[in-house]
């Protein structure tokens, strides 16, 4: 706080009267939050009902672990909210009302972690290995955080790592970070699954799903599920 006062005094000074950064900030004033100001953001991240007895809450919301997955949130992506990470919920949810899509999948890889949300989910709603991966570190650490905020999580394993390092196949396969990345690794992806492996695939708007849905046709995949969303796009593919 006291290096902004200093800075934007600083602007005042007339060598630095032509200065952009003088024209953009000059006259800026700084609000100071209370100690009860500052933590009014909370209040807008509240809790997200995924079935009649599991809801996806942050820690200052938790009233019942028994009946929650809890996550904290952090600069890695994922707390519920967005809508393909919402979508993926979806999906995942209905993947384990279906007896003859859940009967097959005892092995769960989550690509891109974040915060760890669908892996940890995946923990609640299946008996299966989970691994979770992303190449940042941050997130990974997040991870791991918020699944000792979950004692039942113990089949879930984060693991911070390149998808192109990995050496075994996996009976369900959720992919949610863009449509670059899926373009660029769905062959590698596909080399990990299993002849009736199933995969959930988002974060990629309409306007890429062409490509996308092009390069299904092209790998033999087919769409069972899409969930269409705020221009969001969110499939559950499998081998034709």
């Amino acid at each position: 706080y006291e290096h902004l006062e200093i800075f934007l005094e600083s602007l005042n000074n007339k060598m630095y009267e032509h200065n952009l950064l003088s024209k953009i900030f000059k006259g800026a004033k700084i609000n100071k939050f209370n100690d009860i100001e500052k933590d009014n953001w909370k209040k807008f991240l509240i809790p997200i009902p995924i079935t009649s007895n599991i809801k996806i809450v942050p820690p200052w919301f938790s009233e019942d672990k028994e009946k929650e997955i809890i996550i904290n949130p952090s600069l890695a992506f994922g707390t519920g909210h967005h809508e393909t990470t919402l979508a993926c919920i979806r999906l995942l949810i209905e993947i384990n009302n279906n007896y003859d899509l859940r009967d097959n999948i005892s092995t769960i890889l989550d690509i891109g972690t974040g915060t760890g949300i669908l892996s940890i989910l995946c923990s609640k709603i299946y008996s299966s290995e989970v691994i979770g991966i992303d190449n940042d570190s941050n997130a990974i650490l997040q991870a791991e955080s918020n699944l000792e905020l979950n004692s039942f999580s113990s089949n879930v394993e984060f693991k911070l790592t390149e998808v192109e390092l990995l050496d075994r196949e996996f009976d369900l396969i959720i992919i949610n970070i863009s449509s670059e990345y899926i373009l660029s690794k769905f062959k590698i992806i596909k080399s990990f699954c299993k002849s009736k492996s199933i995969f959930i695939v988002s974060g990629f708007l309409s306007s890429s799903f062409c490509d996308i849905n092009r390069l299904f046709i092209k790998e033999k995949f087919s769409i069972i599920y899409m969930i269409h969303d705020n221009n969001w796009i969110s499939v559950m593919v499998k081998r034709i």
